[in-house]
């Protein structure tokens, strides 16, 4: 059940976390751009880690509080599959 990057992840990432004023290569909210596998990994801190605790985009998006989760509302968050997803990979 292999998870791929190009495939899954980042049209997640691009759909909800690449608007204008966020984390796209004009903006760059909080230093970090998540429109391609290298810049991902390249501005998020341990972004190939599975561990929440570790893996700086696994704890926004798993965040609760609505100042601190990512999208950051009004947007929705993203869905447990999505979620998921982005765990496995």
């Amino acid at each position: 059940d292999s998870v791929y990057f190009q495939n899954q992840i980042l049209p997640i990432l691009v759909s909800n976390c690449t608007e204008s004023g966020c984390h796209n290569e004009q903006d760059r909210a909080e230093g970090i751009v998540l429109t391609s596998y290298n810049s991902l990994v390249q501005t998020v801190e341990n972004a190939t880690s599975n561990n929440p605790d570790d893996n700086e985009l696994l704890e926004v998006i798993f965040e609760t509080d609505p100042d601190k989760r990512m999208p950051q509302p009004p947007n929705e968050p993203l869905t447990a599959e999505q979620k998921a997803l982005i765990t496995q990979w």
